[in-house]
């Protein structure tokens, strides 16, 4: 009669399985629990299984008709798994804003945050560090995994949607129609990775679609980011061309699609050239079939938001100035202009402009400001100094023509190269200027 070894097994987490080893002097050995009264649950010597609670497990070896006692392992213990929730469902921003994810905080859980595009399977990337918050300024679906003491694992996700475009529609009649649609099981486009257009899974079949026109205006090549969110399950699919599309020709200008439909959020990415426009297609995956709801983001890189002042060095007042704004769809400046570039003349004084950029078509904007430098027309000494160093005038401005300088009381200062100016000099009492070797001093305008 063989005998049973049975290697026991005390605790395994919900959902993970208990491995279970044993061995036999002969024969071969079956595995069995007490609550599948007598019905045997596996074979073999090493033997994975998931218990739906805490059970004993039974070993026995059979040969030649005759089985071996049953050896029992302990009692497996299911260990509870961590809590661990992300307390935002879905996180939608305008460009330029981060959000804060926070988990359930446990002392005695460690923290993992990774990042994905479609979120799902194993496409998610480790980032960030190790606390239950982190902080994210990009598209993207986020997880976090918590590990408990006892090495048990739970993880939640959630959808955070950086954009400066929103389109939200349906599909069904009165829309548009393309003949066939792309493949849909590839990889999800990148744009570190830009792929070859997948073919056709079919040339035939009438399907419902929507398009929505996104413009680079900026004159480098940018990287956006395309979130998808559907109320029609997987009974969708997304698919972007440059400068215009063919609904006879699916493989005509394409650039990106997102490898397969996805069942919740999910992104992919796309290169668009300078100054380039694409165009966002939405289609029903099979004819007829329709789709209640969605919404698509598009995330287009901004070009950092500041003013440029021509010239760039301070100016007399009156003079002629140009205030240029960084790239935007709309400008609202403080003096009232709406372009990018306005003229002024320059104020009596230093004064700081505004203006509002606008972005997309959800209202996104960021704000920008610069002062106008203007120089005085009248400076006076502070100290005795060189003409030419500024720390011998009030504000630091050298006399120049245009300028009338006032040499302060009891103060000396001395011209030291050929290139000094001024429109006027004041002498206050016990003043003078004095000249170095080969100096000059030019006055007038």
């Amino acid at each position: 009669k063989p005998t049973t070894v049975a290697v026991n097994k005390t605790s395994t987490c919900i959902g993970s399985p208990v491995i279970l080893t044993g061995g036999c002097t002969t024969g071969s050995l079956t595995w069995y629990t007490v609550s599948t009264g007598g019905v045997a649950i596996g074979t073999g010597n090493n033997f994975s299984h998931i218990p739906a609670v805490a059970t004993t497990y039974y070993a026995a070896c059979e040969t030649s008709g005759c089985a071996s006692s049953r050896e029992a392992t302990n009692n497996v213990t299911i260990l509870p798994l961590p809590t661990v929730t992300i307390s935002e469902a879905g996180i939608t921003l305008c460009q330029g804003s981060s959000a804060s994810l926070t988990a359930t905080s446990n002392p005695n859980y460690s923290y993992a945050w990774s990042r994905s595009l479609p979120g799902f399977g194993d496409s998610f990337v480790a980032f960030g560090g190790t606390a239950n918050t982190q902080i994210v300024s990009t598209s993207g679906v986020y997880k976090v995994v918590a590990t408990d003491p006892n090495s048990c694992i739970a993880s939640d996700t959630v959808s955070v949607r950086i954009r400066d475009f929103s389109f939200s529609g349906s599909l069904g009649a009165g829309d548009a129609q393309q003949t066939g649609r792309l493949n849909r099981f590839s990889n999800v486009s990148t744009c570190a990775a830009a792929k070859p257009y997948p073919g056709n899974y079919t040339s035939t079949g009438a399907r419902y679609y929507d398009s929505y026109t996104v413009t680079n205006i900026r004159n480098i090549p940018v990287c956006a980011t395309i979130g998808l969110i559907t109320g029609c399950g997987t009974n969708f699919f997304s698919v972007v061309y440059q400068g215009s599309f063919n609904p006879t020709n699916l493989g005509q200008n394409y650039l990106a699609d997102p490898g397969s439909s996805f069942a919740g959020p999910g992104f992919y990415e796309v290169n668009i050239p300078a100054n380039g426009t694409i165009v966002l297609v939405i289609h029903e995956l099979n004819p007829g079939q329709g789709c209640a709801n969605y919404t698509v983001t598009v995330e287009l890189p901004r070009e950092a938001a500041g003013i440029t002042v021509t010239p760039n060095t301070p100016v007399f007042p009156g003079a002629a100035v140009a205030l240029q704004a960084s790239t935007a769809n709309t400008y609202a400046w403080s003096n009232g202009g709406n372009t990018k570039t306005v003229n002024i003349a320059a104020p009596a004084t230093t004064s700081t402009y505004n203006v509002n950029l606008g972005y997309g078509n959800v209202g996104c904007s960021a704000t920008a400001s610069a002062p106008v430098q203007v120089k005085k027309t009248i400076i006076k000494s502070i100290i005795s100094g060189n003409w030419e160093n500024t720390s011998t005038w009030e504000s630091g401005q050298i006399p120049e023509l245009g300028v009338k300088a006032i040499i302060d009381a009891n103060h000396t200062v001395t011209v030291t190269t050929p290139n000094a100016q001024a429109k006027e000099i004041e002498y206050r009492t016990n003043a003078r200027i004095i000249f170095n070797a080969l100096a000059s001093l030019k006055l007038g305008l």
